[in-house]
């Protein structure tokens, strides 16, 4: 590989490496926390710190095997996204990019157990806001709803408490525990 070739790679690592940054700046720590977000994450990393030792070894190889490796880069680039946010891939299919498009979390405590909430809120013609809640079971966060919980405030008559306390009013109103 002649030094030309060497910094064209070298780029598009570095490209990679910001590009990865940006998304660890605005993922949810709390889905990081997750096995698909330690594993994504951990899949990114492999890849990334395997083509910088191929690269300052200057190892040959072919086109391919440098196009293949960089796939797996962005690939990993990628799953890594769609693991840290309330995406299709994330929640297993119950929630999607749009509905939880802006989320934000918060910890929250409930029959004496720490949870983290990810929710969010979207306004039209009603308010609605959209929650999964997440307990620690060892390393990792895991989802404690099997579906998205969500309620509606139709009207101005009925209180907006705000995201968290409307999330504790109903889930205590209702009785869940």
């Amino acid at each position: 590989m002649n030094l030309t070739t060497y910094w064209k790679y070298l780029h598009t690592i570095v490209v990679l490496a910001v590009l990865f940054l940006i998304s660890l700046v605005f993922a949810s720590h709390t889905m990081i926390q997750t096995l698909l977000g330690v594993g994504s994450l951990a899949w990114f990393l492999l890849f990334l710190i395997r083509e910088i030792y191929m690269n300052s070894k200057q190892t040959k190889r072919t086109k391919f095997q440098v196009r293949l490796s960089h796939v797996l880069i962005i690939f990993g680039l990628l799953l890594f996204n769609a693991s840290v946010h309330q995406t299709f891939i994330s929640t297993f299919g119950q929630s999607d990019i749009d509905q939880f498009w802006g989320e934000h979390e918060a910890a929250i405590h409930m029959n004496g157990k720490a949870y983290h909430l990810i929710w969010t809120k979207r306004s039209f013609l009603s308010t609605t806001y959209f929650y999964n809640l997440y307990e620690r079971r060892g390393l990792f966060f895991h989802r404690v709803n099997s579906k998205v919980i969500s309620y509606a405030k139709h009207s101005s008559s009925q209180a907006d408490y705000g995201a968290v306390k409307t999330f504790l009013h109903y889930t205590k109103k209702q009785g869940v525990k």
